[in-house]
């Protein structure tokens, strides 16, 4: 009678199971197309579909997972999310090592082991390096340092890079540069940008060495960190023009930097029929107006931007508020308008009708704002 009623069992389970792991084929067959697609979250996605549907897992999913996974980090590296995926990369190929070395092929381990090196030392103290970001988020500094030391001292150079960070936002330069250079020692080349941008800027501290600096940065930017392009080519605009494009267009498209939308469509004449340009131009310098409205460069910005609109008028009064703010070429620009009589070319586009006296005005303020502006 039990065998009976085992055999019925049988029979009623084995056409679930064998449904189910119908359907896990097809879901795997979709995170294959997704991945393919480098649509790496999709790729995911069907992963734990497959995983949920045959109630485990196998070297194969877990490759194709560890694969999919391993892509899906933000372009710096540093969001709460990526040191989330640095403690799931760090489980999965340690898992994927032990349990499987003998049942799949070497260029497979190879794969695997490879990835689980690149990421092996951001992975030391993992938990402390998210409590110490997630504290940094709420701008809780104290905690932050402290959780981060913790890390940074086991040798994690994510860990000491942020401690850098966070020093500079409490003015402690000397230890900004010490961490900073100890996250270098470790091998992180965003700390390793970072010495470079600030070289270059001036800042947290350091003398400003505009040579030095660009050539830390493109060190990094050769080894693969494109977040050094947008920087690179503010750099190069006045010596290599075509030089500084690619580099934007580097930071636009890859980096995703809107900010490199507003110099492409400012500084390049054959971008400007892109309307996707224009449209990210116009909110980084409505970003920046918010933060510093009486900027004199953003507000010329803002000026050239409405007239690419043909809103003239409206431009006019940003270039004559960015040369009130202090910018020469807006004063001189809005000088000139001034002065245009009634046969000039343009006259009355700009919503104004000539005026000597603003005119002199506006361009005499151009002058005692930079010699190359003043009448010969």
């Amino acid at each position: 009678m039990k065998k009976i009623i085992l055999m019925i069992v049988v029979m009623f389970i084995s056409p679930i199971v064998f449904a189910q792991n119908s359907l896990a084929k097809i879901e795997y067959s979709y995170a294959e197309e997704a991945f393919a697609k480098k649509d790496y979250k999709k790729a995911l996605e069907h992963i734990e579909e497959t995983k949920g549907l045959l109630g485990s897992t196998n070297a194969r999913i877990m490759y194709l997972e560890i694969c999919s996974l391993e892509k899906t980090f933000s372009m710096a590296k540093n969001t709460l999310e990526d040191y989330k995926v640095y403690k799931k990369l760090n489980d999965f190929t340690s898992s994927y090592l032990s349990n499987f070395e003998n049942d799949v092929p070497i260029e497979k381990l190879k794969v695997i082991y490879e990835i689980q090196k690149e990421f092996k030392d951001y992975t030391i103290e993992i938990e402390n390096l998210i409590k110490g970001r997630a504290y940094q988020n709420e701008k809780n500094y104290d905690d932050a340092l402290l959780y981060y030391s913790i890390a940074c001292k086991a040798g994690n150079p994510e860990a000491c890079k942020n401690l850098a960070n966070v020093y500079s936002l409490k003015n402690d330069y000397d230890n900004t540069k010490k961490f900073n250079d100890k996250a270098i020692d470790l091998g992180s080349i965003n700390a390793k940008y970072n010495k470079g941008f600030y070289l270059y800027s001036g800042l947290n501290g350091y003398s400003q060495d505009i040579i030095k600096g660009v050539k830390l940065m493109e060190e990094t930017y050769n080894s693969g960190f494109l977040w050094a392009s947008g920087t690179l080519g503010r750099y190069y605009l006045t010596s290599d023009k075509e030089k500084a494009k690619k580099l934007y267009l580097i930071s636009y498209n890859q980096v995703k930097e809107k900010s490199s939308a507003l110099y492409l469509y400012y500084y390049f004449d054959d971008l400007r029929i892109n309307r996707q340009l224009l449209k990210d131009a116009f909110e980084v310098v409505n970003n920046w107006l918010k933060i510093n409205p009486n900027n004199g460069w953003y507000n010329h910005l803002k000026g050239f931007l409405l007239l690419q609109k043909l809103q003239y008028s409206a431009g006019f009064k940003y270039y004559e508020k960015a040369c009130n703010n202090g910018h020469s070429f807006s004063c001189n620009w809005v000088g000139i308008q001034y002065l245009k009589k009634k046969n000039a070319p343009l006259y009355g586009k700009y919503g104004i009708t000539r005026n000597k006296e603003k005119g002199k005005e506006f361009k005499s303020k151009a002058c005692s704002l930079d010699p190359k502006y003043c009448e010969k």
